[in-house]
């Protein structure tokens, strides 16, 4: 099984793929992607990891920029804002 082989069959089962659905989506026999699966954690109903991987998401959103004080958001100057709205307004991408 190569890398690329094995990068798609993590992305397809965080995107609740079965094995048997990327078994034939990467023309892999069933087994291989199986052991390779529980090897990486992977196991399990795939709904669930989809479910697990969008509440890592959602806590990586909110921590985001947020440490011991030393990371803040940068804060955008007033003026810099509205030139920016300007912008977006002007090619009418708002």
């Amino acid at each position: 099984m190569t890398n690329e082989q094995k990068a798609n069959i993590v992305r397809l089962r965080y995107s609740g793929w079965g094995y048997q659905k990327i078994s034939i989506a990467l023309d892999i026999s069933r087994d291989p992607i199986r052991t390779y699966c529980k090897s990486m954690g992977l196991d399990g109903y795939a709904k669930d990891l989809v479910r697990k991987q969008e509440a890592i998401q959602m806590i990586e959103r909110i921590n985001y920029n947020v440490g011991d004080g030393k990371s803040k958001v940068p804060q955008v100057p007033l003026e810099k804002e509205k030139a920016i709205e300007d912008a977006l307004r002007y090619f009418k991408m708002i």
